[in-house]
């Protein structure tokens, strides 16, 4: 795998995941397991902690940072041209959807239609000219 880049896999193509990936954790089986892990009377208790209910592996922590920074580092990131350029942030747009779970703070899904960014994962710090708050001149100011 040391040769397979991102973008490489195509369609009916396989990636084995070896058993020992430093990117996937053990994932909760049922909830009565949950009271073995988590502080219920600490609100903190809960951060970074994934159900991952009927699913045998999860994205560690040190993994789920790792794509964060890809993704801030990326092209819908607070750094990239378009979000250099534009006055306001995805943060306070009508158009993002929120995402559930620990990087919902951080980023969101894009869904105006005419924006560069439709359909993907934004940085919350990202922005651009189709921002719900880019309002059409009033008939007085033309």
């Amino acid at each position: 795998s040391d040769r397979i880049r991102p973008g490489d896999l195509g369609v009916g193509d396989v990636l084995p995941t070896p058993a020992d990936d430093a990117r996937l954790v053990t994932g909760m089986s049922g909830a009565d397991e949950i009271d073995a892990i988590i502080d219920r009377d600490e609100p903190r208790g809960w951060t970074g902690w994934e159900a991952g209910l009927g699913r045998a592996r999860v994205l560690s922590i040190a993994a789920r940072d790792q794509a964060a920074d890809r993704w801030d580092d990326g092209e819908f990131g607070p750094t990239s041209e378009m979000a250099e350029a534009a006055s306001k942030q995805c943060a306070t747009c009508g158009f993002v959807v929120s995402v559930a779970g620990p990087l919902s703070r951080s980023f969101g899904v894009c869904s105006n239609q005419f924006a560069p960014a439709d359909g993907r994962l934004v940085s919350l710090a990202y922005g651009c000219g189709a921002h719900s708050e880019v309002l059409e001149p009033a008939a007085d100011d033309l």
